[in-house]
């Protein structure tokens, strides 16, 4: 049984609503990044190819930290003193009492702080390209994040409220680790000072990450901010289920994101056009091979393993058409994600700006008009929509300026190729399916199936084909070899 599952089991659909409500305020709270985030990231790449660059670097995050943990302060006592006004005007709480609700809104306003403060950390560690030591205090702490809260509720039968009190404590472990870890990764030197110099040199690129990252999350959580506010929140509760079943498609997009990004960056920095063209091409199928196959099959077969993940058709019939919804619009944003991450790269945020500002005029009424008629459902599909348009609008433009003719390369190589073989491969295995009452059984099958699409998207791409035939030819090296 899945931690996500586990955790709807033992609080309720309603109470899990609660946790939909959380990853809310986590995004809210990052409006006040000011791209800060991604400012040290870019800032220490850059200045990892110089001496005097990496001088600079130990004065550079004291700024910077000094900045983004004022900001994190102001979170905390901004979500605790507003609890009663969230409570009573914007959520519709059933069967839970009201004293739990606001208790829990403000721990998750400062736990929502904390890891607020966690992710400058993981930020810079990324800029430095320790990118495994990141990933592993992320992995390490997930896994006691998510083991600790199964442990509250399971074991000493903790309710809502044990919930986030665990990941308060599990978030200032988190941002405790990732604060010595980036120190410790930096040149030894002079102790760090707080320079208001330095923000002169960053001021400008942080302010169109902060506008593109402010409309950004207006957009991305527009679904949620207008499901919680026209919901009961144990229908809530279903669409927070369906978007813990799409997310987790990042786990095969962030990585790939997380490790290129600083590659990108010092490349663009010291003008290698022709490795910066092979980085992009090979990152941009790498994400398609390893997310394209998850998200077709989730997304067709979303009722058979929302039944496998929960053993209830009840839910799955409550959430298997947002699951496919929400999976699509999730892999669009995958494949747009490394045309976005250039631009960032490049110093460039401005595109992905403007063009959330255009789709956040709309958002909106788009959301109220949908889920007036066709519920949460109408939601998910503006997730998908938007996606659409982004990536139709935003790449096109991207490649006049930066990587110049490589569009149509892109859009074939990188996207069309191991989609459409892949994808029909999914459909006739979805029509040929027959039902199945044995979870066991569901999960051999789909399991199989998205092993041979990940063959045939793998083959679909240039970079993986190269990589079989060297492999292919290794081995028949090693075959021949005496």
């Amino acid at each position: 049984m899945s931690p996500t599952w586990l955790g709807v089991y033992l609080l309720g659909i309603e109470a899990y609503g609660l946790v939909g409500v959380f990853a809310t305020i986590q995004v809210l709270a990052g409006l006040l990044d000011l791209g800060l985030g991604t400012t040290i990231g870019r800032e220490l790449a850059h200045r990892s190819h110089t001496h005097s660059g990496r001088l600079e670097q130990r004065d550079l995050v004291r700024t910077l930290e000094v900045i983004y943990l004022t900001l994190s302060l102001i979170v905390a006592i901004a979500i605790v003193l507003s609890a009663n006004a969230i409570v009573d005007h914007w959520l519709h709480i059933g069967q839970l009492p009201r004293a739990s609700v606001v208790l829990s809104i403000r721990l998750m306003g400062v736990a929502a702080a904390v890891q607020f403060a966690g992710s400058f950390y993981q930020g810079g560690l990324m800029g430095l390209e320790r990118q495994a030591l990141a990933n592993i205090i992320t992995i390490i702490m997930g896994t006691v994040r998510s083991g600790g809260a199964i442990l509250v509720l399971l074991v000493l039968h903790g309710g809502i409220v044990a919930f986030f009190v665990w990941q308060l404590i599990a978030g200032v472990i988190q941002t405790a680790v990732s604060a010595i870890a980036l120190w410790r990764s930096l040149p030894a030197g002079h102790t760090p000072a707080f320079r208001v110099s330095l923000l002169h040199a960053v001021w400008r690129f942080s302010l169109w990450v902060s506008a593109s990252a402010l409309i950004g999350a207006c957009v991305t959580q527009a679904d949620k901010i207008v499901l919680t506010r026209l919901l009961p929140l144990e229908q809530y509760g279903y669409y927070t289920l369906a978007g813990a079943a799409a997310g987790m498609l990042w786990a095969f997009i962030l990585p790939v994101n997380q490790a290129l990004y600083p590659r990108l960056a010092r490349l663009h920095a010291v003008g290698d056009e022709s490795a910066l063209e092979a980085v992009y091409h090979r990152s941009c199928q790498a994400i398609a091979v390893i997310m394209l196959p998850a998200a077709i099959i989730v997304a067709l077969f979303s009722y058979e393993l929302i039944f496998v993940w929960t053993g209830s058709h009840s839910t799955a019939e409550n959430t298997h058409v947002l699951v496919t919804l929400l999976v699509a619009g999730t892999a669009v944003n995958g494949i747009l994600s490394m045309p976005a991450l250039l631009q960032s790269a490049a110093g460039w945020p401005g595109l992905m700006a403007v063009m959330n500002a255009v789709i956040a005029v709309f958002i909106v009424p788009t959301i109220y008009a949908l889920v007036s008629h066709f519920g949460a459902a109408g939601a998910a599909t503006t997730w998908l929509l938007v996606n659409v348009v982004s990536l139709v609008v935003t790449v096109p433009i991207m490649h006049r300026r930066l990587l110049r003719g490589q569009l149509r390369k892109w859009a074939l190589s990188d996207v069309v190729y191991p989609l459409v073989g892949t994808l029909a491969l999914g459909v006739l295995a979805r029509y040929l399916l027959p039902p199945f009452e044995s979870r066991l059984l569901l999960v051999t099958i789909i399991g199989s199936i998205y092993l041979v699409l990940v063959i045939v998207c793998g083959l679909s791409t240039t970079h993986f084909r190269e990589l079989a035939r060297e492999f292919a030819e290794i081995g028949r090296q090693a075959a021949v070899t005496p």
